[in-house]
């Protein structure tokens, strides 16, 4: 009962919390040499205090520290078993009940259409994937990272769909910390309030970290699919995500028209968007604490040149409203950026001013005077040198420049 309680502690308090206020006596776990010099029941019961994060820095000090990790832990495992993994299990029999930190699940297919891919593999590869799932310890799993390919088969995406209520009924997704769905758009269309599909992701919306990740291939089913109903559904999944740090990655948008959608979510106190630059959407995320873009590509619609904070992939005048706890926006407090922003405004306007009080002179560009400042009011002097080049003063009036008092401060 006790290590099931330093499990639980574990997986709900990580060490490293980035986006969160932590308490001036908390100090977060650095890994050291020094630890390799204590007795190994000490190095034991310490791992059961650590986060899955520090247990895989920790094993990245030296051999020593690893082998007693590895001894007590499987770091990273993949489903479906890898041939390797699987003649590894033929010499240490008894490997797959070591518990499991971070898993890899991937090619989800019926054991029907992969029956021919079977024949000349070992006995644990023939099992069904839902059997591997079950065989392996998943008692100290806190990372998952879930891998729906892209397919029309229409058999692949309810198996795919039922597995998810797999993982959701023995309970995988409760203790996750952190998941890494990668899936296609249309996939989104099976969470709407309508169709059952989000009652087999309930838990896995209310982890501590949550990636999202939409690629951009297309099928001819996809391009036939109402951007309506894309809008629909991505707006529809980020008001049912309950995780504390919320990454969403969307490869392209199924269509080159603007199309506005609006993020509403009451739970996200992190959130990163990597998307194209016409990405449209407006926030409305009342917890939200700090918020950062980036694009997957070099090419800016908006500015060629280089990508501008506040206008590529997320507006600034659709995020100020909607996220009245922002603090970070794009890597820059939210006080400095609007001092730059007012700055650049300013800047425009008086550039914008300079350009129409200018006429054009030969090939030159001659600007007029503001008549409105101290300089402009007031009559030549006729003592600087200026004036006394003017010929009303005598002079030749060959430097033809105005009084050295009367320069135009606007």
């Amino acid at each position: 009962m006790a290590n099931d309680k330093h499990k639980v502690k574990r997986v709900s308090q990580p060490v490293e919390s980035q986006c969160s206020a932590t308490s001036p006596h908390s100090f977060p776990f650095v890994p050291t040499d020094i630890l390799s010099q204590l007795p190994s029941c000490v190095v034991w019961q310490l791992l059961s205090y650590l986060d899955t994060d520090s247990i895989v820095s920790l094993a990245g000090v030296n051999t020593t520290l690893r082998q007693l990790v590895i001894a007590r832990f499987n770091l990273t495992m993949t489903l479906p078993i890898t041939p390797s993994f699987a003649n590894y299990l033929k010499q240490n029999p008894y490997s797959h009940n070591k518990s499991v930190l971070r898993l890899r699940i991937s090619h989800l297919t019926p054991d029907y259409i992969k029956q021919d891919k079977m024949d000349h593999s070992s006995h644990v590869q023939q099992l069904p994937i839902s059997k591997q799932l079950l065989l392996i310890n998943l008692s100290s799993l806190t990372t998952l990272c879930l891998h729906l390919e892209q397919t029309e088969n229409v058999d692949i995406s309810s198996y795919r769909l039922a597995f998810l209520a797999l993982l959701q009924s023995t309970g995988v997704f409760k203790q996750l910390s952190k998941l890494h769905l990668t899936t296609y758009k249309s996939f989104m269309l099976n969470l709407l309030p309508e169709n059952f599909g989000s009652n087999f992701m309930k838990d896995a919306l209310c982890v501590d970290k949550l990636v999202i990740t939409l690629s951009g291939e297309k099928s001819t089913k996809e391009n036939e699919e109402n951007t309506d109903d894309y809008r629909k559904g991505l707006e529809n999944f980020v008001s049912m995500v309950k995780a504390r740090k919320f990454v969403l990655n969307i490869g392209n948008e199924p269509s080159n028209k603007k199309i506005v959608k609006i993020l509403s979510n009451d739970y996200i106190q992190c959130f990163e968007l990597v998307a194209p630059c016409n990405f449209q959407a407006k926030l409305k995320m009342s917890q939200v604490r700090e918020l950062n873009m980036s694009t997957p590509g070099q090419n800016c619609q908006v500015q060629p040149a280089s990508h501008q904070l506040g206008k590529c992939v997320l507006d600034w005048r659709m995020v100020r409203d909607g996220c009245p706890r922002l603090k970070v926006f794009g890597g820059v407090n939210v006080k400095v950026f609007k001092e730059i922003r007012a700055k650049k405004k300013k800047e425009q306007e008086f550039m914008k001013k300079v350009r129409s009080r200018t006429v054009r002179v030969g090939k030159h560009r001659r600007r007029l005077r503001c008549a409105e400042c101290e300089g402009c009011k007031k009559s030549n002097c006729g003592k600087c040198r200026n004036c006394k080049d003017m010929k009303m003063f005598g002079g030749k009036g060959t430097g033809r420049q105005a009084c050295e008092g009367r320069k135009c401060q606007g």
